[in-house]
């Protein structure tokens, strides 16, 4: 069994923008007034979303975080003041299930067989516009009305079809944390 994570405070030295505490108040607003939408942010590459997601974590003890990859999970790990530049793989992995972050394929894995004993109060989706694959879709069938929020700096899909069912999946609705032209 997956044991809950463990809670965690931002190490002092990260001092977040009035834009990423706005996002944490919306992401949570939203969350609380509508549980059962998925809530998309948007927000240009570079602009701390890592961090935004890091925040809300920090602030609600029983949420998770998925992102595509290892090196996102390590760079967060890093922002939290865990180095792992040594570590394995395995070690990466675990180290990030300890703070509730994990790759898509392992989550859904860990749901299909049931090593999940509790329901995360809301999940993130770093990465959004990934949330189309089916692994994020067997996800969301397993935690089945957990409050959602997504982050991404691509809020758009390949193709007209695709980016109009990717806005129906978040609602037809695209909250804009920072825009490009104020971020540059």
């Amino acid at each position: 069994m997956i044991k809950k994570r463990i809670p965690f405070d931002l190490p002092a030295s990260i001092t977040p923008r009035s834009y990423q505490w706005k996002f944490l108040e919306e992401a949570q607003r939203l969350v609380k007034q509508q549980p059962e939408n998925w809530h998309l942010f948007t927000s240009p590459t570079g602009t701390g979303k890592s961090l935004m997601e890091l925040m809300y974590l920090s602030l609600d003890s029983e949420s998770l975080l998925i992102t595509p990859r290892l090196e996102i999970i390590a760079g967060m790990l890093d922002k939290l003041g865990r180095y792992v530049d040594e570590c394995t793989d395995e070690q990466l992995t675990d180290l990030g299930m300890l703070y509730g972050i994990y790759t898509p394929i392992r989550f859904r894995n860990i749901l299909a067989d049931g090593r999940l004993p509790w329901y995360p109060s809301c999940l993130i989706i770093d990465e959004a516009h990934h949330s189309s694959a089916d692994s994020y879709k067997d996800i969301s069938m397993y935690l089945n009305g957990v409050p959602t929020i997504g982050l991404t700096a691509t809020g758009y899909r390949g193709t007209a079809k695709s980016t109009q069912d990717f806005y129906k999946q978040w609602n037809d609705t695209v909250n804009v944390v920072l825009d490009l032209e104020t971020a540059i």
